[in-house]
């Protein structure tokens, strides 16, 4: 086994001291009951070492013990780290949450005047799992290239804009799986904005006039060679129609190589679900179709169709979060060390995120 001693050199001082300036460590580990007393681990600092070694290092309990005995660092069983690691559960998510809300404030979007912010979610599974275990819903600033808040929330929780708050000033952007009408009704009472995508089914639609919008019509006979704008209103309820509020809904035809991927997409799915694919799905696949609360004198449709493609930076940053931390290879199935794993692994990417330093060579590697 390698490994690299943190407390030799300014490689763990600095974490800690990162770590430390917005938050009291002893205070809340002993509040939360993360750390009650030593037994082996002197202080919550050596814990919180602990914590990240086992998640960065990737290695398993017994490995971690024998790392930190032959590194001084405590004396401690794998069985007595396992108790200690399950109780620092909420310890630990204080830190990253705590460390998130001392960022600074989202930056303006110059010529649009709003914060941008990417709200998308990524899928955690448990060893031997076929299905999603957790979900990490993640908010990420476009401007600055960074996230600006998080939530982990079990598999059964959906992907919904509901887990961030978004006030004055602010546009979030999300995907088909955030049109959802309670939602953006939620961000526009609170003085947000949204850009979502819409799947055909996605939401009920009524133009000025209180009418069914019949979108799969309009599809059908717009021209190909040009993004297409209405007002629609969006209700929760289409035998009720009851208008919730008003949009703006942009459409944008696809080139030809991109509308075929998104029906091979498609008949994949209606595969995956024995059925066969609608022909009302095989018109919609065509377009992006997409709503928004902005007026039109904030931005056209060419620009609110720029603004939705900036999604593919979150994608990445979830691609570099699994690439750099494996943060998808989840060892635990026990679900105390699995959130005590996943926020360790989110700490180290906030500090990573800041660039304070290199942080998963200063912990112990399990080759």
């Amino acid at each position: 086994m390698k490994s690299t001693t943190l407390y030799e050199g300014s490689s763990w001082a600095e974490i800690l001291s990162r770590l430390s300036a917005d938050i009291d460590l002893d205070a809340t580990a002993r509040e939360s009951k993360a750390f009650i007393r030593p037994r082996g681990v002197r202080d919550p600092a050596t814990l919180l070492r602990l914590a990240l070694a086992y998640a960065v290092g990737g290695m398993s309990l017994r490995r971690t013990v024998a790392w930190a005995e032959a590194a001084g660092v405590a004396q401690i069983s794998d069985v007595s780290l396992l108790d200690r690691l399950r109780n620092a559960k909420d310890w630990l998510e204080i830190l990253w949450q705590t460390k998130l809300a001392h960022l600074v404030a989202p930056i303006p979007m110059p010529g649009l005047d709003l914060a941008v912010r990417l709200i998308d979610a990524t899928t955690i599974s448990q060893p031997g799992s076929k299905g999603t275990d957790w979900r990490l819903h993640m908010d990420y600033r476009p401007l600055e290239g960074r996230f600006g808040g998080a939530v982990l929330s079990d598999g059964r929780t959906s992907e919904s804009f509901q887990h961030f708050t978004a006030g004055p000033g602010e546009l979030v952007v999300g995907d088909r799986a955030y049109a959802k009408a309670s939602a953006l009704n939620s961000i526009r009472e609170a003085g947000g904005h949204f850009l979502v995508r819409l799947g055909w089914r996605s939401l009920v639609l009524f133009d000025e006039q209180g009418e069914n919008f019949p979108l799969l019509e309009h599809l059908a006979t717009l021209p190909r060679d040009a993004i297409s704008t209405f007002t629609v209103c969006v209700g929760s309820d289409a035998r009720a129609r009851r208008p919730l509020f008003t949009g703006r809904l942009i459409l944008v035809p696809l080139p030809e190589d991109a509308k075929q991927r998104a029906r091979k997409k498609a008949c994949r799915k209606a595969s995956r679900q024995c059925r066969t694919m609608s022909p009302l799905g095989e018109v919609s696949a065509g377009w992006m179709m997409l709503l928004t609360s902005l007026d039109k004198d904030v931005a056209t449709p060419e620009q609110i169709a720029s603004l939705y493609r900036l999604r593919w930076q979150i994608e990445l940053a979830f691609k570099r979060l699994k690439s750099l931390l494996d943060i998808d290879e989840l060892p635990a199935k026990d679900p105390d060390l699995a959130r005590s794993w996943l926020s360790a692994k989110l700490i180290t990417a906030l500090l990573i995120d800041t660039d304070t330093c290199n942080v998963s060579e200063t912990f112990p590697s399990a080759q």
